[in-house]
């Protein structure tokens, strides 16, 4: 009897807090509500948005490469300069709509020979998505930009991380690019050790075969050293 008593007080108690607090409870459900639906707009805009800087990005790359053919080279230079002009107000974006801002601008700036120019837009795509497909593509072109300026060292770690990337299709072609630079750089011993990497991953790739060869010699000289 007395637990009754006790639960029917509990219960009254309860009953009372909820009465004396309904206004709290209504707002708090609203904020809650409210807070959900400007998620969920958010979303949808975000979405939306990116759709309509991907189709802006889509229509410079159009006016730029259509009927382009028969343009001269100082022709071309001034739609490469128009184009650049235009995505530099999506290089800063992030996601989607940077990375390939970004890998387009790169890519004129190399069409150009400005080779400073474009590992700065290469090295902004790789960095605003790691994991995406595109960042071994970037990492990659990082490397030959850094080969023209002689910048070896450089050169060397962009293809590095490019061959890191496992489902990287040019991956062999990234990693003996890395030896060879390596071999360039006098520094037989890694060279040779990502020679034979590029063999151990896939031995029938023709870099793979080229890799072999280049690695037997550089032991063959070691040896004769």
């Amino acid at each position: 009897m007395a637990e009754k008593n006790d639960e029917m007080t509990a219960s009254k108690k309860l009953s009372g807090f909820l009465d004396k607090n309904k206004k709290i409870f209504w707002i708090l459900l609203i904020i809650v509500v409210c807070a959900v639906i400007a998620f969920v707009c958010a979303q949808a805009f975000g979405s939306s948005a990116k759709l309509k800087n991907l189709e802006k990005i889509d229509l410079i790359s159009y006016e730029l490469t259509n009927d382009s053919s028969s343009l001269s080279e100082d022709e071309l230079n001034t739609r490469r300069d128009t184009a650049i002009e235009s995505l530099m107000a999506f290089t800063s974006k992030s996601g989607v709509v940077g990375v390939r801002a970004n890998l387009l601008a790169a890519e004129l700036y190399y069409q150009k020979e400005d080779y400073e120019s474009a590992v700065k837009y290469y090295e902004a795509a790789a960095k605003k998505s790691k994991t995406a497909y595109t960042s071994p593509i970037a990492n990659y072109n990082l490397g030959v930009c850094y080969e023209n300026l002689n910048n070896l060292e450089a050169a060397a770690l962009a293809y590095k991380k490019a061959s890191d990337d496992e489902n990287y299709i040019l991956r062999t072609h990234a990693l003996f690019s890395y030896g060879r630079v390596l071999e360039t750089m006098g520094k037989v011993t890694e060279a040779i050790a990502a020679y034979t990497e590029v063999n151990d991953i896939s031995p029938d790739d023709d870099w793979a075969k080229l890799a072999k060869t280049r690695a037997i010699k550089l032991q063959l000289q070691e040896k004769s050293e």
